[in-house]
């Protein structure tokens, strides 16, 4: 376990302290796994090429998923469906626990139809102002957002990381399998934003001492 948790101790923490981006932290930590390979006498030329050869496959996959998810975030949006819903949300003069309910359902429901990056750009502008007349913290705001839309995309039956997940499998596994075995996972992170909801402090404290 040493290489891995070696690994995530050096993408936290460098993140963490301001030393490194995600994406240098990403790099830092594939130079890393090199090392580690070469120190347990792995690295060798056809291990190279069989992880270049996979890593275009996934990459190939993903990329096609998200253009794929962008092209049907752009139907949805085009036809007025993400905007009419936020707008009647907005102005239903409902109470604070039963607008936070509202925010729960919205991101499943669009997270499930459309890819990330869409839904934050859809929902923030409506919904973040909102969120801060009713005195919520934003960094709080921002975690649940994170989470809701993680939750999204591993909610069948169109959550784009399900295809993910079948397209690594290479057709071994059924979609009804990937979907049911994914449910938990969505119960999990419900619960999780449930706990958030409760203890504010749980999103907050961390950021407070960066």
């Amino acid at each position: 376990m040493a290489p891995f948790l070696s690994l995530m101790l050096v993408i936290f923490i460098s993140i963490y302290l301001g030393w490194c981006t995600p994406t240098e932290a990403a790099a830092l930590s594939a130079v890393l796994a090199i090392l580690f390979a070469i120190l347990y006498k792995e690295f060798t030329i056809k291990r190279i090429i069989d992880s270049a050869i996979k890593t275009i496959h996934s990459s190939a996959m993903i990329f096609f998923i998200i253009i794929s998810a962008q092209i049907f975030s752009s139907l949805i949006t085009k036809a007025g469906i993400s905007r009419g819903m936020l707008r009647w949300f907005t102005g239903a003069g409902l109470s604070e626990v039963a607008v936070f309910i509202g925010i729960v359902i919205i991101y499943l429901v669009l997270g499930c139809l459309m890819d990330g990056t869409s839904v934050t750009y859809f929902t923030l502008p409506l919904l973040f102002p909102l969120v801060q007349s009713m005195g919520y913290d934003p960094i709080w705001f921002g975690v649940i957002v994170c989470v809701l839309i993680e939750t999204g995309m591993i909610t069948p039956p169109v959550g784009m990381n399900l295809f993910v997940l079948m397209g690594i499998t290479n057709g071994r596994a059924k979609f009804k399998d990937v979907c049911m075995g994914s449910l938990p996972f969505v119960g999990i992170f419900l619960l999780m934003v449930l706990v958030l909801y409760l203890f504010p402090i749980l999103a907050t404290w961390l950021p407070s001492t960066m």
